[in-house]
C-alpha cells in the first residue's frame, strides 16, 4: 500500500547536487519579495513571505541525493510541518478518545449500568468531520502558493513514477561506496 499524505516531489536529473541546488536558491532569491528560503549543503526549503503567510500557506522542502545516474530530488509539498503534526495528533487523538470512550461505553452497557460514556463518540465524530472539512479550505485555499512554490521545480528534472525503484538505486550506489554490497 502506498499512502502519501503530501504531495511528493521525486525528479532525476543528470546534473550533481550542488548545481540542483544553487539553481533552486536563485531561483526563490529572484522571487524574494514573494518568498522565503533557508538553505543547506544539499537541502532548499522556501516558504511563502512572510506578509502573504497565512496559517494554511505551504511550505517546500527538497533534497539533492547522489544518484547514479545524477542527482535525485526529493521532497514535500504541503502544508507547514507544525501544522502538519497538530493536525495528525489531532485526528490521531479524536480517534482514540472515541475508541476509549466506545469501549468504557459498552464496559458500562455489559454491567447494565447507563452507557453515558458513549454521549462522547458523537461530539468527536462531529469534530472530526469538522476537521476534515477545515483541512480541505486549507488545501484550496492555498493552491496558488503551492503552485507558485512548485514552479521552482520546474523543469528541474524528469518526474520519477517507480518510486520505490529509484530509492532502491539510490540505496545500491550507497552500499557500493561504502563497500557494504
Amino acid at each position: 500500500m502506498d499512502l502519501h499524505l503530501r504531495p511528493r516531489i521525486l525528479l532525476l536529473t543528470d546534473a550533481q547536487p550542488g548545481d540542483i541546488r544553487d539553481v533552486l536558491v536563485a531561483r526563490a532569491q529572484a522571487n524574494a519579495g514573494s518568498m522565503e528560503v533557508r538553505f543547506g549543503r544539499h537541502q532548499v526549503m522556501a516558504w511563502i513571505a512572510k506578509d502573504a503567510r497565512k496559517l494554511w500557506s505551504p511550505c517546500l522542502d527538497v533534497n539533492c541525493r547522489p544518484h547514479p545516474k545524477g542527482t535525485l530530488v526529493v521532497g514535500r509539498l504541503g502544508p507547514h510541518m507544525f501544522l502538519y503534526t497538530a493536525m495528525l495528533f489531532t485526528f490521531v487523538g479524536t480517534g482514540l478518545i472515541a475508541a476509549i470512550s466506545l469501549c468504557w461505553g459498552y464496559v458500562q452497557w455489559s454491567f447494565d449500568e447507563p452507557p453515558l460514556a458513549l454521549a462522547a463518540v458523537l461530539p468527536l465524530v462531529l469534530a472530526a468531520a469538522f476537521f476534515t472539512v477545515l483541512d480541505r479550505v486549507g488545501r484550496k485555499r492555498a493552491h496558488h502558493q503551492m503552485v507558485e512554490l512548485a514552479a521552482l521545480l520546474e523543469g528541474i528534472g524528469e518526474l520519477q513514477a517507480d518510486e520505490e525503484g529509484v530509492l532502491r538505486e539510490v540505496e545500491d550506489h550507497r552500499r557500493r561506496l561504502e563497500g557494504i554490497a
